[in-house]
């Protein structure tokens, strides 16, 4: 049988929208409230201006929103079923034969809707968000500059025209670069060259590698080594090209990270880590599903037991998934899980929790 919104089914996704919101806004206010009160001694000691702290709070809400989100669903949906289940509303409407699922549909539509308004907000606003709060911290609440530091570890730079850099350690006070490899590709994306050196230095506007060999990958399917004691190697990117802030993974885009983790791994690069949050950009807006199967019967068990119950149980459980995300991100950085295993597994325990307790409900 056809879906169709009904009265009921725009009632109950206006009360979840307005409880939805209301969490949201809750959750924000906190958040920013209690971040306040850690940083304001800070923000005093260093005469941070009344605008640089709004912006910085401002551009900090995207995050917030962004993994607080799907306690706010599961709120949303504990409050606005909870109120129709003590009104006995949910009683009339399974009497008229509505079944409970039924009344729980347009709100599994709308968590999905959510989920996909999460990952693509997460895709535009909160990398650049992001970037902009940290650079606000950074210069005014840590007092360093916006570079970090002029040392780098374990460095991966895309450079120009196919090339990709790994470099063990880069000492920009020297211009030096230590144990570095340089793979070069075609246009079509075929490894065109391979370069590998104990050190490069730069030297008369230009690089000079000491201790290396060039491997050439010809057409032909022939491969042509090149050992050299030294060797000026022309390549376009400059001293300062290294120096630059690299994102983070959790900073970049789905796409621009699965590039990003495919270069690591042609480089020989563990990418462990990136994997990890390459899934979470996918897991995390799922959660926004999952909690629909946790805070459906938990809004019938509401009436039973109390709201106050239902609430408390609601956010704990709620808590518990967030939590679990971020354990798994752990487990997952450290080799523990694998990244797949690491980012859906707690999506997958917990929607499995909801199913066995909807199961439960009688219609």
């Amino acid at each position: 049988m056809r879906f169709r919104l009904r009265i009921l089914d725009r009632y109950v996704l206006r009360e979840f929208s307005r409880m939805w919101l209301i969490a949201i806004g809750c959750f924000v206010t906190i958040f920013v409230v209690v971040n306040l009160f850690e940083k304001i001694s800070k923000f005093l000691e260093y005469g941070v201006s009344a605008l640089i702290i709004a912006q910085y709070y401002l551009f900090l809400v995207p995050y917030i929103v962004k993994w607080m989100n799907p306690i706010a669903v599961l709120l949303g949906i504990l409050f606005s079923l909870g109120v129709l289940s003590r009104n006995s509303e949910t009683v009339a409407m399974i009497s008229s034969g509505v079944s409970f699922r039924r009344v729980v549909t347009p709100l599994a539509g709308a968590a999905f809707v959510i989920s996909v308004g999460v990952f693509i907000f997460g895709e535009t606003v909160v990398p650049y968000a992001n970037a902009k709060a940290e650079e606000i911290e950074r210069v005014y609440i840590e007092r360093l500059p916006l570079l970090k530091t002029i040392r780098r570890i374990n460095l991966v730079y895309k450079g120009a025209e196919g090339r990709f850099y790994y470099i063990k350690v880069y000492d920009g006070v020297r211009q030096q670069m230590r144990d570095v490899r340089i793979m070069e590709r075609d246009e079509k994306g075929n490894l065109k060259e391979w370069t590998i050196a104990r050190k490069a230095t730069w030297r008369d506007g230009r690089w000079r590698f000491e201790d290396g060999m060039v491997r050439t990958f010809r057409r032909d399917g022939s491969i042509k080594v090149e050992e050299f004691s030294k060797k000026y190697i022309d390549v376009p990117e400059r001293p300062e090209d290294f120096l630059q802030e690299e994102k983070e993974p959790e900073a970049m885009k789905y796409l621009e990270l699965v590039s990003y983790i495919r270069s690591l791994e042609e480089s020989g690069v563990d990418a462990t880590r990136e994997k990890v949050e390459l899934y979470l950009k996918l897991s995390v807006p799922l959660a926004n599903l999952v909690v629909v199967f946790l805070g459906a019967p938990l809004a019938l068990q509401s009436h039973r037991s109390g709201m106050a119950f239902g609430f408390g149980l609601a956010v704990l459980l709620g808590f518990g998934l967030w939590g679990a995300l971020a354990v798994g991100r752990a487990l997952g950085q450290d080799g523990t899980l694998s990244p797949a295993a690491a980012a859906f597994f707690p999506d997958a325990l917990f929607l499995l929790i909801g199913l066995v307790m909807l199961a439960r409900v009688r219609n």
